[in-house]
Formats: C-alpha cells, sequence, structure tokens
C-alpha cells in the first residue's frame, strides 16, 4: 500500500545554524560520511520559519527538563540552537517537495554531545510541503506510515488536537462498548443492564435465527454513529493510500465482535448453529452500515483465551466466520486480527495469535495482526521482552503486524524523576522494533491527555500518565519520541532508495 508510495525519493539535506534567518544559496549543501545529497533542479531552499522553530525548541527543552527532569546546561541548550538542519524529501509520486527543520543527531555529535543526541536527533521542529507554508509537525507528517489512534469526541477540543497528528482513527463499536445495552435501564438507573438476545432475533428453527436489522434495536444512534460522524470532521483526506479501494475512507472498526463475556443475556440458550446464525448476520449488518466509512475491521480481539466465550460454546469456527463474512460483505476492506500480549515469546497469547492467524491466512481472510501495547498496563503481568525478542515473533506471523493501542502506563515507577524519560524509551523500542518489522501501520490508544486516559478513568490508576500528551497539552518526552523515531526511519529508508 503506502510502500509503493516511497520508490523516486531523493533527499536534499541543508546543515545550518538556527540563528541564521537568511534564505540558502546552494552553495550551502554539504555531504558528509553519513549521508548522501542529491540537490537536483528542482529542489526548492526555503526560507526559514525562524519563530515556530524557536517555539519548538522551547517546547522540546522544556518537555524534557520539566517533564523528563533532565539538567540542560547553558552551554547543552546552545549547542542544541546551532544543531538545526533542513532536510528535503523529494516525493516524485505525489509530486510534493517535504520539508523539515529538525534538530541534527549528527550535529550534536559533532559537539560531544552523544546523550543528547540519542535523545533530541531527528525531533521534527517544522513541517511544509511546498517550502513556503510551514507548520507545527504532527507525528502524521514524520512518516508516509499511516498513523492512528482511538477516537472519542470529548467535547473539549481533544479531536482537533488529534486531527493534526493522526491520518486515521479507531472508532470502537457497540458490541465492545455498550455490550447490547438496554440504554433507556441505563439512563434511568446509570447502571449498565443487558438485553435479552430475544430483542434481536426471531428463531425460525434449529439452525437459523433472523436478526432484527431495525436500527433502532441498536445504540448505534448514541454512539458508533456519533463517533464516526464527529471523527471525519477532523481528519484530512487519505493521502498515504490507506484504503486500497480508494474511497478515502479513514476510519478502523475495533471490533465487530468482542468476545468475552460482554455478549447479550440469554445467549447461551442458543445452540451452535443459531448462535453461528446470529453472528454471521449480526457481522454483515455492521460492514453493510458503515463501510462507506470504514477501510479497515478488527473482526475480533482479545479471543481464544479462558474469557473468551464465544470460543468456549462454538470452537475457532466462530472466529473464522466473523472474518468471511467481513471478506464477503465487502471485499475492499483490510482484515485485522488483534490479540494482546503477542509481541512476547512464549505466551498463550502469541500461540493463539499464531495458530489462528496462520488459518485464516490459508483462507485468504486476514491481512495483518495488531499487537496491543498497552504497555505496563498491570506491571508485571507479562515478561520483559526485548526489541531483538519482538521482532523475532513478529516475524513468525504470516502476515505484516502492527501496533496498535500504544500507551504506556508509569505507575510501577511514578516516583522515579526521570519517569517520563523511561516512558519515551519504552516507545521508541517498540517502534523501532515494529519498523524494523515492516509494519503497515501505528496506532495509539486513548482517550488523550493523560487525564482522559482509560487508565486513569476506568482501570483506577491516577499516575498513569499514559499518553504522549499531560493534561494540559503540553507534549510529553513519548510525544517527541515518536516523531524522532518515525522521522529517522523515513529519512533513512528514503535515502536507501
Amino acid at each position: 500500500m503506502h510502500r509503493g508510495i516511497l520508490s523516486g525519493l531523493l533527499i536534499v539535506f541543508i546543515l545550518t545554524s538556527c540563528t541564521s534567518t537568511a534564505a540558502f544559496p546552494s552553495t550551502n549543501i554539504k555531504t558528509t560520511s553519513t549521508a548522501t545529497f542529491v540537490p537536483t533542479s528542482t529542489s526548492i531552499i526555503p526560507l526559514k520559519p525562524d519563530s515556530i522553530i524557536n517555539d519548538r525548541l522551547n517546547a522540546v527543552i522544556a518537555s524534557y527538563r520539566d517533564l523528563g527532569n533532565y539538567a540542560f546546561t547553558d552551554v547543552q541548550v546552545e549547542k542544541i540552537n546551532q544543531s538545526v538542519e533542513l532536510v528535503q524529501v523529494q516525493d516524485a509520486n505525489l509530486g510534493l517537495s517535504k520539508s523539515y527543520w529538525m534538530i541534527s543527531q549528527s550535529k550534536l555529535l559533532e559537539f560531544q554531545e552523544p546523550e543528547l543526541a540519542e535523545m533530541l536527533g531527528y525531533i521534527p521542529l517544522a513541517y511544509s510541503e511546498d517550502g513556503l507554508n510551514w507548520k507545527v509537525p504532527g507525528i502524521k507528517d514524520t512518516t508516509n506510515i499511516p498513523i492512528g489512534a482511538q477516537f472519542s469526541q470529548q467535547g473539549n477540543g481533544s479531536a482537533e488536537v488529534l486531527g493534526n497528528n493522526f491520518d486515521f482513527f479507531i472508532i470502537p463499536t457497540d458490541w465492545g462498548y455498550s455490550s447490547f445495552g438496554d440504554m433507556a435501564a441505563l439512563n434511568q438507573t446509570g447502571q449498565e443492564t443487558k438485553r435479552s438476545i430475544t430483542d434481536y432475533i426471531t428463531i425460525i428453527d434449529d439452525k437459523t435465527v433472523l436478526l432484527n436489522t431495525e436500527p433502532s434495536r441498536y445504540s448505534w444512534d448514541g454512539y458508533t454513529d456519533f463517533q464516526t460522524q464527529e471523527a471525519l470532521k477532523y481528519l484530512l483526506p487519505d493521502t498515504k493510500e490507506m484504503d486500497p479501494s480508494h474511497q478515502n475512507r479513514r476510519l478502523v472498526m475495533l471490533p465487530i465482535v468482542y468476545p468475552s463475556s460482554q455478549i447479550p443475556k440469554d445467549f447461551d440458550q442458543l445452540n451452535k448453529d443459531q448462535a453461528l446464525s446470529f453472528i454471521k448476520q449480526y457481522v454483515a449488518l455492521m460492514v453493510n452500515r458503515y463501510k462507506d466509512r470504514y477501510f479497515a475491521y478488527v473482526g475480533v480481539t482479545e479471543f481464544g483465551l479462558d474469557n473468551d466465550v464465544l470460543m468456549n460454546k462454538l470452537g475457532p469456527e466462530y472466529i473464522d466466520l466473523v472474518y468471511q463474512t467481513i471478506r464477503e460483505t465487502d471485499p475492499t476492506a483490510i482484515l485485522i486480527l488483534e490479540q494482546a500480549g503477542n509481541e512476547v515469546p512464549g505466551t498463550e497469547m502469541t500461540s493463539v495469535t499464531l495458530e489462528t492467524s496462520t488459518r485464516l491466512k490459508q483462507k485468504n481472510l486476514i491481512d495483518f495482526v495488531a499487537s496491543e501495547f498497552h504497555v505496563d498496563q498491570v506491571a508485571g503481568a507479562l515478561p520483559k521482552v526485548t526489541q531483538e525478542q519482538m521482532e523475532q515473533v513478529f516475524k513468525t506471523y504470516p502476515v505484516p503486524v502492527f501496533p496498535s493501542s500504544i500507551d504506556i502506563n508509569t505507575s510501577a515507577y511514578k516516583d522515579d524523576p526521570h519517569r517520563f524519560l523511561i516512558q519515551a524509551q519504552k516507545l521508541a523500542t517498540v517502534l523501532q522494533a515494529s519498523l524494523d518489522s515492516g509494519t503497515p501501520f501505528i496506532s495509539f490508544w486513548g482517550d488523550f491527555p493523560d487525564s482522559k486516559s482509560w487508565l486513569e478513568t476506568i482501570c483506577g490508576y491516577p499516575d498513569a500518565d499514559a499518553t504522549p500528551w499531560t493534561d494540559s497539552w503540553q507534549e510529553k518526552p513519548m510525544y517527541f519520541t515518536a516523531e524522532s523515531v518515525l522521522l529517522k526511519n523515513f529519512l533513512q529508508e528514503n535515502q536507501m532508495k
């Protein structure tokens, strides 16, 4: 998909001090032993957006100093200011000249600042697609890989921030969110009450049920419909070719079926054939309702374990049925199988993901595997895993793997003064392992900012601080690390091209 965009790219590096305000003549183009520089007749040497650059430098230093408790010296701050580099990527396929002002890792190394080079190198400060109109770069601007996030319209301005940083949004569906809830009872009592399966079906015989497709039966208008409508207000058109059908769809549904205890009341009264009949019709109903806006579906998530009610009742064929139904209903959609803990070698989650994805791949019912990265959701619940181990696991799967649901719970080391630097390093490991494995997407989990995270509002971790933004929307080292890792890999990949 997006990999096809990358051919025909040329890179131009222009090194300069951040203190200059003049346009740069072509004689300033230099080469070093660490890169290949290819000036072309169509290259534009842009004017320098000093105001944006200076503001971003201040933001970066404040983030690492105030949040990460990194003690910059005045000399180091001056070196950072002198280590600003202009990078241009000529994209022949898209007809764009992507320009970045960034903190130069090589310049910081020349200044004998290896720690700063590792920590701050490649952080972008300003971004432009024409060399004239500059903006503060968002995470999505640092790579040609589609970057996404869970979306939930908070009514507090969060959606605008997300729209500036992400290419696509993930919308949790009614199955996983409201569990076929009785919305009237919920509004009256404040407690979720499940409706009976008989409210949704008519039993025809021992093998077949007929699903009621009347929208008022479901809570779509209360959640999925609303979030879908709101999400699309903030997303720009698809320029990374996420949607293989070129319909400009920019949403991912997660999941259509959540096979834990979140199923309709009295579901256990159905026999196996009736239950499968219900699932097939429900999946088709959901896809038909939303396929003009969703380009990808997570058919099931967190499956195959002890709490998988559907596996216990129906066996693994229910998973195949979900994905077969999606494929039949929308052959243009991307099909994703998601699991937690499937990046760790030797876990049950890794084993069940490999077994299921291999079976689905043989039937052409899967495109990608998603690995949930709720890092340190419960401290010590999973074995520690290295970048190399993650890459080895990812290579065993029959389809490409991408990191989904990224957040990093800092509760276990909340008293460490450098906890946000630790958090950033954990993110760097996840991203680099994914990039080295050829990830097709990257997605983060919210809600945003930290105070809205599900780890704080639902799971009861008041010190989780798991997202890239503080409660006041200040970018954390985690945010700048995402940008720097992505930009470094984007530039290196296109340099090799």
